[in-house]
């Protein structure tokens, strides 16, 4: 459904949709995720998303629809990022606040949200601790389900250097999950 609006998008066609309302409503939760994803944080990461669409909207005519309207935007989002981490000295990133985030596979047992509540703080956990170019791969891909070709383009990058990249990040997320793992066993 996301992708529909931004099929054969020109730059007067952004800059003369419906409203802007439209395109906030069908990009906002992905760019928002995206960008919880990055910084962990809920205030912050919806901070960054509102910056991202006043960008979007001060730079609409600059939109060549050489790409995707979508990786357009999370092309923004991720200079919006970038931006915000330059411009802060001392960077944390945590992940506590993933839990307050309500989860659609909740089926009542405690026992199991609680063991899911775990699991996903472990996994953003280990997201957390992985360089940003990392993040960014794993979290367009695998959360977004933008295309390799895509995720090429936000990070300006070959379709094959995407490939090894992302294959890297994967094999990284792996390792440190496994000690995540490991040290809550203990």
């Amino acid at each position: 459904m996301e992708r529909g609006i931004a099929t054969g998008v020109r730059a007067e066609q952004v800059a003369a949709l419906d409203s802007w309302e439209q395109l906030y409503n069908a990009y906002q939760p992905g760019i928002m995720r995206y960008l919880l994803g990055m910084c962990c944080e809920p205030a912050l990461a919806d901070e960054l998303t509102q910056e991202v669409f006043v960008r979007a909207a001060t730079h609409a005519l600059l939109f060549r629809g050489e790409s995707s309207l979508s990786t357009w935007l999370f092309r923004i989002a991720r200079n919006t990022y970038l931006s915000w981490v330059e411009r802060q000295h001392d960077v944390q990133v945590t992940t506590s606040q993933f839990l307050a985030f309500p989860d659609e596979r909740r089926d009542g047992n405690p026992e199991a949200q609680v063991l899911l509540n775990e699991q996903r703080a472990r996994v953003h956990q280990a997201i957390a601790m992985l360089p940003e170019r990392q993040r960014t791969m794993l979290l367009l891909r695998d959360l977004q389900a933008l295309s390799y070709a895509e995720i090429a383009l936000v990070l300006d990058m070959s379709l094959a250097a995407v490939k090894v990249n992302l294959h890297r990040a994967r094999l990284r997320f792996r390792d440190v999950y496994a000690m995540i793992e490991g040290t809550d066993d203990d």
